[in-house]
């Protein structure tokens, strides 16, 4: 809301010179001036209108980005983790356990091959690697 009130304020700021400047015109050129008179209240409606709705919007604005608190975070971050595991990830989680899986193997390969003589090994996330 804040953006649009800027917006209107400063397309209302652009039109007044403009409608100043083809009023003059029109007054020389001996035409009609009933639609720049029209323009010219219209952008003085949309800087007043704006003006007012500036602050107001601001202070909306602020009050939506007040402090979170605790139980808030805590209750996003919950939401944040369970996003993560959605179908529509891009398939970003898929490729992490793959990766993950991939380097768990080959990491036990290497140990295996290194340690032969002691046996066979497993990779255990807990106890690292083991006999």
């Amino acid at each position: 809301m804040l953006k649009l009130s800027i917006a209107v304020t400063i397309i209302g700021v652009i039109m007044l010179p403009l409608g100043i400047f083809s009023y003059i015109t029109a007054t020389y050129k001996n035409e009609t001036r009933r639609i720049f008179v029209f323009l010219m209240g219209l952008s003085m409606v949309m800087i007043i209108g704006g003006g007012l709705a500036i602050p107001g919007a601001y202070a909306q604005q602020k009050a939506a980005q007040r402090p979170v608190s605790a139980q808030q975070r805590s209750s996003m971050s919950s939401i944040t983790s369970q996003d993560q595991n959605e179908v529509f990830d891009g398939g970003a989680h898929q490729r992490s356990v793959a990766k993950r899986h991939f380097a768990e193997n080959t990491i036990k390969k290497q140990l295996n091959k290194d340690y032969r003589k002691l046996g066979t090994g497993t990779l255990d996330r807990h106890q690292r690697y083991s006999h």
